[in-house]
């Protein structure tokens, strides 16, 4: 493990991605189109910049610097490959990836958020907002049999208060009609006036482990989802002094955070993010918690294959 190097080696996983979602517009792609887009054209001359020896002609250093890049996409395909197993969404043979016939359709969707680009404009929105739905739906899965959850991120889901003090009511009795926990009652300098703008406080889904005997001290995961390719910076999105205020007492155990993307995370910004951020839940997790309990999802199919559509159309036709 480079530690050091962790940026650099995550560009690497974008790249993987790119090659990967080609894969999934045309059924086969060689790994070398993971580099054909001009938005990563600069890392090819960070590998020249760290080339040894006398300097070639320009064209051959480019060429060399390519194929140290096309060698580091396929070094993290096979790493893919080899921790989802038969998960895997792509055979690879040949420095080409072609398209199972029954692919897991979790990893492609958030592959396609991954690759998308701007997740703010008109239907583009839905993207995030469904991969909040899914992710809380998935992590609560696979913490435990007895775990439940709900969604508080923002915009609010179906059924969900706008108004965060609603919000937090609803879930306070969702846990329990007699529970303490997650109990509204502001700290003293604050009212409830004050809590008028707040929209999430950063955590997009709750959950929690039910020990089933009806008494608090139960184990709370406070989800953060990060889509946007300025994941890295969301580490510390949520601040559980700042929820601290709101709630008297907030949880009798401390809280663990978990961070939700799309993206995966290489070993390197595995290590930074779970310091950071908590639970990593990447793609690689989620599929593997989707895959475990396919026959528990099977509501989520038809939209999760339907946003999937929407993203190859808009790409093949921007």
């Amino acid at each position: 493990m480079n530690y050091g190097q962790r940026n650099r080696i995550q560009m690497y996983s974008t790249d993987a991605d790119q090659a990967e979602f080609n894969a999934l517009l045309d059924y086969n792609a060689s790994i070398d189109s993971g580099i054909e887009d001009d938005r990563i054209a600069g890392s090819i001359q960070d590998e020249i910049d760290d080339l040894d020896g006398p300097q070639d002609e320009e064209w051959m250093i480019k060429d060399h610097g390519k194929d140290i890049i096309v060698g580091k996409i396929a070094e993290h395909i096979e790493w893919r490959s080899l921790l989802l197993e038969d998960y895997y969404p792509f055979e690879y043979k040949d420095n080409h990836l072609t398209l199972k016939d029954d692919p897991s359709i979790v990893y492609l969707f958030c592959l396609c958020i991954s690759v998308f680009g701007d997740l703010t404009k008109g239907d583009n929105v839905k993207l995030p907002r469904k991969f909040e739905l899914i992710a809380g739906e998935l992590f609560t899965k696979f913490f435990s049999p007895n775990a439940k959850h709900m969604h508080t991120g923002w915009p609010r889901s179906d059924g969900n208060p706008t108004s965060y003090i609603e919000l937090a009511q609803k879930l306070n009795k969702s846990i329990s009609e007699s529970t303490f926990e997650w109990k509204w009652r502001t700290e003293h300098g604050l009212t409830d006036n004050d809590a008028v703008k707040i929209k999430d406080s950063g955590v997009d889904f709750v959950s929690w482990i039910d020990f089933l005997d009806r008494r608090d001290g139960r184990l709370f995961a406070l989800g953060q989802c990060a889509c946007g390719n300025d994941w890295p910076t969301k580490f510390n999105d949520i601040k559980l002094k700042a929820l601290q205020q709101w709630f008297h007492p907030l949880t009798y155990i401390d809280c663990v955070k978990v961070f939700s993307t799309p993206y995966i995370l290489v070993d390197e910004m595995v290590k930074l993010a779970s310091t950071e951020a908590g639970i990593v839940f990447d793609r690689i997790r989620m599929t593997i918690a989707y895959e475990k309990y396919k026959n528990d999802f099977l509501t989520l199919q038809d939209d999760i294959m339907e946003l999937i559509e929407y993203c190859k159309a808009k790409k093949m036709n921007p």
